[in-house]
């Protein structure tokens, strides 16, 4: 609506609605003022997903619409309360799993996560890139770095809250602190996996392996029958031509015992 301000000490002024907001019990919407239809018209509803609201997998909570639930546990941590986390009560958050961080003679590392929207409460320390994750573990109240493009170089401290994962390439590399018990644990893991491919990878040799020395078995066999099949065909025609060799010699001997008998004669 618009109306007519008169003031008779200060003049007049004419005003206009533009924008209003509404706060509702699931969030805000955003509607504007059409002037041809004189009324409201919602143009943008916040949160327009269930990622978008606040802080919805609680602390160290990473959300990501693709997940079924929507809600995880950041790497190195655990749901707080598991009855109320698998119940879809993800306010809670998680913790720390070893809670060992700073051991005496074992360094922290990190655990990376992306692509994500970064968590509330980011610091920017003026460090350059390849500074900014060193700078991090030498601060012992630094849980997780990133640096993104435009942005520069963040550290965060004290809690995580509101990461959203993507399931596209946008988004930030958030590098998360954790124990150095936590990282010999991720590497027996990554052992198990490229053991178990290792496996599988001999399961095909093998078969490959049967399959060619069963291959080798048949050539051979079929080799062996034909010689001894070729061996038997041989002697056979041996002994043919042995007959036919004898019967020869005798007719050659008869012959010349007749030329010797008829020089006698003579």
């Amino acid at each position: 609506p618009a109306a007519r301000l008169e003031d008779e000490r200060q003049g007049g002024a004419i005003w206009q609605y533009a924008h209003g907001f509404h706060l509702g019990v699931r969030g805000d919407n955003c509607p504007t003022w059409a002037v041809g239809k004189q009324d409201w018209e919602v143009t943008r509803v916040f949160p327009e997903d269930e990622c978008d609201i606040y802080g919805r997998c609680g602390q160290f909570g990473s959300c990501n619409l693709e997940d079924s639930p929507i809600c995880t546990s950041l790497k190195g941590f655990e749901p707080k309360n598991e009855e109320e986390w698998s119940r879809g009560n993800w306010t809670g958050g998680c913790c720390d799993r070893n809670n060992t961080k700073g051991e005496v003679g074992k360094e922290d590392g990190f655990l990376k996560l992306s692509p994500v929207k970064v968590p509330d409460f980011a610091e920017w320390p003026n460090v350059i890139q390849d500074k900014c994750g060193s700078q991090c573990l030498i601060n012992c109240s630094c849980i997780a770095y990133a640096y993104y493009l435009g942005v520069g170089c963040m550290h965060w401290s004290g809690t995580l809250v509101d990461i959203q994962k993507f399931s596209d390439s946008v988004g930030a590399d958030l590098y998360i602190r954790v124990a150095h018990t936590e990282l010999v644990m991720r590497n027996k893991k990554n052992d198990i996996l490229i053991s178990f491919a290792y496996k599988k990878r001999s399961i095909k040799v093998i078969i490959a392996s049967v399959i060619i020395k069963g291959s080798i078995s048949v050539v051979v066999s079929a080799y062996i029958t034909w010689k001894w099949m070729a061996k038997i065909t041989g002697t056979k025609r041996r002994s043919d031509l042995g007959s036919d060799t004898t019967g020869g010699a005798q007719l050659v001997q008869g012959l010349l015992t007749n030329v010797y008998l008829d020089k006698r004669s003579q």
